[in-house]
């Protein structure tokens, strides 16, 4: 167990550091920002689900109910973590 410990803490540690990944150019910083104008428009989202019916979410729940028990692959022993939604 302890070898186990030692290897998953140097894992975590194993995280380049800033300087580092600048050095290997695998990211880059620009000395100059530009800022510029942008047209106002309406950035809020369409959100479709707010208009389902109970009854559209009831089915929405059963057909993936339904394709989580039937067709998804999932491991024998993982099974009994696959999470079902209420009916």
């Amino acid at each position: 167990m302890e070898q186990t410990r030692k290897v998953l803490l140097r894992k975590l540690s194993f995280r380049p550091t800033i300087s580092e990944l600048k050095d290997k150019q695998i990211i880059k910083f620009n000395d100059y920002v530009e800022v510029t104008e942008a047209e106002m428009y309406d950035r809020k989202g369409d959100k479709p689900w707010t208009k389902l019916t109970p009854a559209e979410k009831a089915l929405i729940r059963k057909e993936l109910n339904d394709f989580k028990a039937t067709e998804m692959d999932v491991h024998a022993e993982s099974r009994i973590y696959t999470r079902f939604h209420r009916p």
